[in-house]
């Protein structure tokens, strides 16, 4: 991650429930801190998220995130 650039600032989107622990794994393999997104759930400072497409498009992504990993 570029230096002054904070990991809430990012967010890794996936097309479905089922590529999360891919998207965990790719996250925690680089050492920086996230949370998994879910309709309870509300962005932390400091933590990356992690969420489903349609996640995504419930907290106002536009296309819902992205191609995913």
């Amino acid at each position: 991650m570029k230096a002054g650039v904070a990991p809430h600032e990012f967010g890794v989107f996936v097309r479905s429930e089922a590529e999360l622990d891919r998207a965990r794994a790719a996250v925690k393999e680089a050492g920086i801190p996230f949370k998994i997104l879910d309709e309870h759930v509300e962005t932390t400072s400091g933590t990356l998220s992690i969420s489903t497409h349609a996640s995504g498009q419930r907290f106002g992504v536009p296309g819902g995130g992205g191609d995913g990993l």
